[in-house]
């Protein structure tokens, strides 16, 4: 069986020859320079998807305290029509619902905490209701935060040149 590892090297050194920047040139019309090949292994990628989670998850701790790290997933890498490589971070299912204050009055609780952090709420009123056993009140009003993409900022700022994050529709704010 062939190692995809080993088989992008094949690639990569016949690129680099004589003969092969001359086949990249004839057909791309790219005059393909070894020197200038900013791509990376697969273990740097998983490296840079872990910072990303890491960042995502501290941007989201300081608006929900109640996400954890590992409620964070790293999906395993695919390749676009481009040949880009995405990485796509997803959340574990069900990490993001949140029962209501009132269950019998709202039953479906919050299907998504973040979302309704990033897009904010207004609500008629106040509800008092049971959080990890203490009596609460819920905020009427919160205008959302752009703690989402902030996470996607810090991350593009810090590997510039090398990776890019980029955030669903759903979190734009």
């Amino acid at each position: 069986m062939l190692e995809e590892s080993w088989l992008l090297e094949q690639i990569k050194k016949y690129a680099a020859s004589p003969e092969g920047r001359k086949q990249i040139k004839e057909k791309t019309g790219i005059d393909y320079d070894p020197k200038s090949d900013k791509s990376i292994s697969q273990s740097n990628m998983q490296k840079y998807a872990e910072k990303m989670r890491t960042i995502l998850w501290r941007r989201i701790n300081k608006e929900v305290k109640s996400v954890s790290k590992d409620d964070i997933l790293i999906e395993p890498p695919t390749t676009n029509d481009k040949g880009e490589v995405i990485i796509t971070l997803s959340f574990r299912p069900g990490s993001m619902f949140r029962p209501s204050l009132q269950p019998d009055e709202y039953p479906e609780g919050v299907q998504n905490i973040l979302l309704h952090f990033t897009h904010g709420w207004s609500a008629r009123r106040r509800i008092r209701g049971e959080w990890r056993g203490e009596k609460v009140w819920s905020r009427k009003f919160h205008c959302g935060s752009s703690f989402m993409q902030q996470a996607v900022d810090e991350f593009n700022s810090s590997v510039k040149g090398v990776a890019t994050a980029e955030l669903s529709d759903e979190y734009k704010k």
